[in-house]
C-alpha cells in the first residue's frame, strides 16, 4: 500500500471519528436544551396544578387512571402515537429561535432523550396533560370540565373524540366558532375508532347520531358574561391569580373567567335581570368549588352584587328562584350537592340574606 493511500485512509478514519465523535456530543450534550425534569410534573401520581414557561396557562394535570378510556382511544385514533413524542419536545422548544434545520435537529436531540426518560404510557399522559385544547383548557382534565362539565374520565366517545379533534387546530374545530367542522372532525374520529375495533358498530351509530352538547363554563367563545359583572368579580379574580408566581400566573385571569358557570334569570316581578354566577375555579375555593353570587342590573345598566358576598364554599345542585315575592323580589333556593338542607335567600329591601 502506497504512503498516499495509507494517508488518505487515515484522513478518512479522522473525519469518521470526528464526526461519530461529533454525533455523540449532540446526543449525549444537554446543557443548550430544555430541562426533561420539567416533564415529570404532568406524570403525576396524584392530580395537581402544573405548568412550565411554555404552556398557555395552568393545567390540572392527572395520573394515566384518571383519563378514561374513551379519551385514550379517541386520541390515539385522531393522533399517531408517534407524534406525542415530537409535539412534547415542540412544546418544550418554544423559546428557542434557531434556524429551521437547527431547530429540527434540536427537537430530534430532545426527543431522543425525552424517550430515554419516559416510558410510552408516561410519554402519553404528559402529551394529554399539556395538549392546547383552546382558550382557558390547557390539559385534558381542563378542558373537559371547560366543556363538559366533568372530569376526563366520565367522558362519553363523542365527546372524548370532540376533545381529540380540537388538537389538530383549537380554532378551527372549536364547537363555538365552526360547530359544523368540529362535528364533522369529530364524527370521522369516531369512525376511526370503530375501524380500529374501539366502538361496535351500534356504538358508532349512536355517537355518531348525537348532537353537539357543549355545557361551557363561564366567559367563553360561545358567550361572555357582562362587562360589569366581570368588574365586579375583579377583586375575587385578583385574589386567585395573586396565588400564583411565575410561570402559574400566566393565562390566569382567562382561566378564571372561564370557569364561571353563570345563567341568567328575571329576579322580579317586573322582570329586572339578575345574573347568577357559581365560580368552579377549584384553585380558589377547593375541589367543591364556589357557592353562587347574584348580581342585579340597576336602573343605570350596571350590576350591583346582591348576594354572595358571605364567601360561602359548597357544591351547587340546583339554583331556583321561587315565585314568592318580597318587597319586589322573589326567593331564591339553594340546593347542596351534599345532601345539605337547602337555603332559602330572601329579599331585605337592599339585598338578599338567609337570616
Amino acid at each position: 500500500m502506497g504512503l498516499l493511500q495509507k494517508v488518505s485512509l487515515g484522513f478518512v478514519a479522522i473525519v469518521l471519528i470526528t464526526a461519530a465523535g461529533v454525533g455523540a456530543w449532540l446526543f449525549l450534550y444537554t446543557g443548550d436544551l430544555p430541562k426533561t425534569e420539567q416533564l415529570s410534573e404532568f406524570t403525576p401520581t396524584t392530580a395537581h396544578l402544573a405548568t412550565h414557561s411554555c404552556l398557555a396557562g395552568l393545567s390540572f394535570a392527572v395520573p394515566f387512571d384518571r383519563i378514561g378510556k374513551p379519551f385514550k382511544d379517541a386520541l390515539n385514533s385522531a393522533e399517531p402515537s408517534s407524534s406525542y413524542l415530537y409535539q412534547v419536545a415542540r412544546t418544550l422548544m418554544c423559546n428557542k429561535r434557531d434556524s429551521p434545520a437547527r431547530y429540527q435537529l434540536d427537537v430530534f436531540r430532545l426527543s431522543w432523550h425525552i424517550r430515554k426518560r419516559f416510558s410510552e404510557q408516561e410519554l402519553f399522559t404528559i402529551y394529554a396533560n399539556t395538549a392546547y385544547f383552546g382558550p382557558a383548557a390547557t390539559g385534558v382534565e381542563n378542558a373537559s370540565r371547560h366543556l363538559f362539565q366533568k372530569g376526563a374520565d366520565a367522558l362519553s366517545p363523542e365527546e372524548a373524540a370532540l376533545l381529540a379533534g380540537l388538537l389538530r387546530a383549537p380554532s378551527i374545530f372549536s364547537p363555538f366558532k365552526n360547530a359544523e367542522k368540529a362535528l364533522q372532525r369529530r364524527n370521522k374520529i369516531l369512525e376511526a375508532m370503530a375501524v380500529q375495533g374501539k366502538l361496535s358498530a351500534i356504538e358508532l351509530a349512536t355517537a355518531v347520531a348525537r348532537p353537539l352538547i357543549i355545557r361551557a363554563l363561564g366567559n367563553t367563545e360561545e358567550k361572555a358574561l357582562p362587562h360589569g359583572v366581570l368588574e365586579a368579580l375583579a377583586a375575587d379574580e385578583s385574589e386567585y391569580c395573586d396565588a400564583f408566581e411565575g410561570d402559574f400566573k400566566k393565562g390566569c385571569a382567562e382561566t378564571f373567567q372561564a370557569n364561571l358557570m353563570w345563567v341568567q334569570l328575571q329576579v322580579a316581578p317586573q322582570g329586572i335581570p339578575g345574573i347568577l354566577v357559581q365560580n368552579n375555579n377549584t384553585g380558589f375555593c377547593g375541589v367543591a368549588g364556589c357557592a353562587l353570587k347574584l348580581f342585579i342590573t340597576q336602573t343605570n345598566g350596571e350590576f350591583d352584587q346582591a348576594l354572595g358576598a358571605d364567601g360561602e364554599v359548597g357544591a351547587l345542585a340546583e339554583v331556583e328562584v321561587l315565585k314568592t315575592s318580597r318587597d319586589g323580589h322573589y326567593d331564591i333556593r339553594k340546593m347542596w350537592a351534599d345532601g345539605r338542607a337547602h337555603t332559602i335567600y330572601q329579599w331585605r329591601g337592599s339585598r338578599y340574606s338567609s337570616d
